[in-house]
């Protein structure tokens, strides 16, 4: 009974991304398309993100902005396809388009000549494979199922942070133009060059959390376990144990991924030492006020080598972690001294941190973020026409 309805959802999905969509975004592109349109696409996230900010707000006074929120993984299949039908219809009309992430309805239609579609992408840097990168892995989907729905194939634009990851994004997404994935940087990264954002996101943080005020901020952001639909936080840092060690010069804030649904549990006595901010705070609002990035396998620190400011990696699960997915580089030469294996080790580093090798930081910043330079969202922009 399984293997039938396992067979059933099959033909059903078939039919939806090679017939039934793509029949329907053609019928819609019968009306002409709108010159001042721009559709920004969500695939899993119910409001916009960090990734479209800079960009909406750049175009929201001479364009006619519309946003969609796929919501793939989190409603229903038939809720998610009614989204589609209704983002299908407005991509029809739309001179642009951005999206921050893969989703398989824009792999399966032909995008008209009329509309450039930007993938803006929602990690900076090359770290942790995804696409066709992993195809057959253990994450990743069968070499079958990616040639049969094509990701990527509709791009006019990929932009990325480096031109030395460049090759990454055009393995993982299938690419072989030179003209589609681009070193113009990471439209996001441009807030953190805005003396005004990085303020207001400081005196956020001191109105939620007053105990910051006169301490320094740790932050804990790392990735999630499992799969997008049972995403999971990691829980093997011991709260306590940083409180004993540096309550009284610092202040642990917690920001664990959008994707996953549970947090760690805070003790009561650790209540005044740790705050769990993942509901409260973007994670760019966070990395422009704390002083020190604890992290994983997240693109995040990416971002963070922007501030010229110490990153350490606990990757207590590092091999588990390299055989599920797998790395573009080695992880333990991207920034020496900074992995840490245990509660234990992460806590000795810290307490180190005048040693820490900020010579290799810049190196790391380089080398990966070399395109984000605050004028990211200018440079795409008029790439796609738009000056």
């Amino acid at each position: 009974m399984k293997n039938i309805k396992t067979r059933i959802t099959k033909i059903i999905r078939w039919m939806m991304l090679k017939i039934i969509l793509p029949v329907w975004y053609k019928l819609c592109c019968i009306c002409p398309v709108n010159e001042k349109s721009v559709v920004f696409i969500e695939v899993k996230l119910p409001e916009i993100s960090d990734n479209f900010l800079v960009l909406q707000d750049r175009l929201k006074d001479d364009y006619q902005i519309t946003n969609y929120f796929l919501r793939n993984s989190f409603v229903g299949k038939l809720e998610y396809f009614k989204r589609c039908f209704q983002m299908l219809k407005g991509l029809a009309r739309a001179k642009y388009a951005f999206v921050s992430e893969a989703t398989y309805v824009l792999g399966t239609i032909r995008l008209r000549k009329g509309t450039k579609l930007v993938q803006t992408w929602h990690a900076c840097g090359a770290f942790k494979k995804f696409g066709y990168s992993t195809m057959d892995a253990e994450f990743g989907a069968t070499k079958k199922e990616m040639l049969r729905y094509p990701t990527h194939r509709n791009y006019t634009l990929v932009s990325v942070s480096s031109p030395s990851i460049v090759w990454a994004y055009k393995e993982a997404m299938g690419i072989d133009d030179d003209n589609i994935v681009k070193p113009l940087g990471v439209s996001r990264t441009d807030l953190f060059f805005q003396e005004n954002y990085i303020e207001k996101a400081r005196k956020k943080l001191e109105e939620k959390v007053p105990a910051t005020k006169g301490k320094k901020c740790l932050l804990y952001a790392p990735t999630f376990r499992g799969n997008v639909e049972n995403a999971e936080s990691p829980a093997e840092i011991d709260l306590s144990l940083f409180r004993e060690n540096f309550e009284d010069e610092y202040i642990l804030l917690l920001k664990f991924h959008p994707l996953a649904s549970d947090s760690i549990k805070i003790k009561e006595e650790d209540a005044g030492f740790v705050y769990d901010l993942s509901k409260d705070f973007s994670v760019n609002e966070l990395l422009c006020t704390c002083d020190i990035c604890i992290s994983d396998y997240s693109s995040l620190i990416f971002e963070y080598a922007i501030f010229k400011k110490p990153i350490f990696l606990f990757t207590y699960d590092l091999d588990a972690y390299y055989n599920n997915r797998g790395f573009y580089y080695d992880i333990k030469s991207m920034l020496p001294g900074s992995l840490c294996m245990t509660n234990e080790e992460l806590i000795a580093k810290i307490k180190q941190i005048d040693a820490y090798d900020m010579d290799c930081l810049e190196e790391f910043r380089e080398k990966y973020m070399a395109s984000c330079d605050g004028k990211a969202t200018e440079r795409i922009l008029k790439y796609i026409g738009i000056e």
